[in-house]
C-alpha cells in the first residue's frame, strides 16, 4: 500500500515515485483512478496547491498521477493491452465547465451543495480519457508498441460515504434513505469499473464512455468535444507542472 493524497501534488509525485520503484521491472497492467470527493463547504475550499477542491482532487490529481506513471502503463502492455480507467459520473450532465475559470473563482451560485463544481470535475475527467486515448493513438498506438486502452466509466449511484460532508441532519437523512432505496452496493458499483478494467468485450475500445457495463452512448457527444478537451489538457499540464512525454521503456 502506498500513501496518496490527491489534494496535494507533492503527495501525488511521491506516490508515483514509490510506485515506479515497486513496478519498475513489471510495469502496470491496470491503473484505476477511482478516488474522489464531494465537498459542500461554502465558500469553496481549495487544495494545498490552490485548486478548487473538486477540480484538484477529482481531476488534476489523477491527471498528474496517470501522466507520471504512463511509461510504466505502456510497459505493462507488452503481452496484452494495459488499461487506464477513470471514474466519472452522471453528474457531468450538470456541468458548466468554463476553461477561462476552471477553479470557479468568478462565478456562482454553485447549485445544491456545490454540485456545479463537482459536475465540472467529472466532465473534465471524461475529457481527460478522450484526450489521453487520442494522444496514445497519435504516438503510434499498438503498431509502435503503445498497447494501452483508456476508459471513463460511471458506476451508477453507489452506496458510499461520498456525501459524508453534507451538513444538516435532515439532508443527510434524505440522502441516506435515497441511497438505501436507489443505490447500488459498493460491490455492484465496482462491476462497471471492473468491466472497463478487465472485460474482453471492451478490450479493443479506447477513449469512450461507459455506464453499467456497457457503452454510454448518451455521454459521447459532449464528452468527445475535441477542441475543449485539448484546451483543458494544455491548461492542466501547466497547472500541474508536468508535460506528458509518451515513450517506450
Amino acid at each position: 500500500m502506498v500513501h496518496l493524497d490527491l489534494t496535494d501534488l507533492d503527495s501525488v509525485r511521491a506516490c508515483a515515485a514509490e510506485i515506479r520503484r515497486l513496478a519498475k521491472s513489471t510495469g502496470i497492467s491496470i491503473l484505476i483512478n477511482n478516488a474522489g470527493v464531494f465537498d459542500p463547504a461554502a465558500p469553496l475550499r481549495k487544495t494545498k496547491d490552490g485548486f478548487e477542491v473538486h477540480m484538484g482532487t477529482n481531476y488534476l490529481g489523477p491527471f498528474l498521477l496517470t501522466n507520471l506513471l504512463l511509461d510504466l502503463v505502456i510497459a505493462g502492455g507488452r503481452v496484452e493491452p494495459s488499461r487506464v480507467v477513470f471514474t466519472s459520473s452522471l453528474a457531468y450532465q450538470f456541468a458548466s465547465l468554463d476553461l477561462n475559470d476552471l477553479m470557479s473563482e468568478k462565478r456562482g451560485p454553485f447549485g445544491f451543495y456545490n454540485f456545479g463544481p463537482y459536475s465540472n470535475s467529472k466532465l473534465a475527467t471524461m475529457y481527460n480519457a478522450h484526450s489521453l486515448a487520442k494522444k496514445l493513438r497519435a504516438a503510434g498506438g499498438p503498431d509502435a508498441g503503445i498497447n494501452v486502452t483508456v476508459y471513463a466509466v460511471c458506476p451508477g449511484m453507489v452506496k458510499t460515504d461520498l456525501n459524508r460532508n453534507v451538513p444538516g441532519v435532515l439532508a443527510r437523512a434524505i440522502i441516506g434513505v435515497s441511497q438505501k432505496l436507489l443505490s447500488l452496493s459498493p460491490a455492484e458499483g465496482a462491476e462497471a469499473v471492473m468491466y472497463c478494467a478487465m472485460s474482453r468485450l471492451c478490450g479493443h475500445e479506447s477513449g469512450l464512455m461507459y455506464r453499467c457495463k456497457g457503452l454510454w452512448e448518451g455521454a459521447m457527444e459532449r464528452a468527445v468535444d475535441a477542441e475543449a478537451a485539448e484546451r483543458l489538457w494544455n491548461l492542466s499540464e501547466k497547472l500541474v507542472g508536468n508535460k506528458l512525454v509518451i515513450s517506450l521503456n
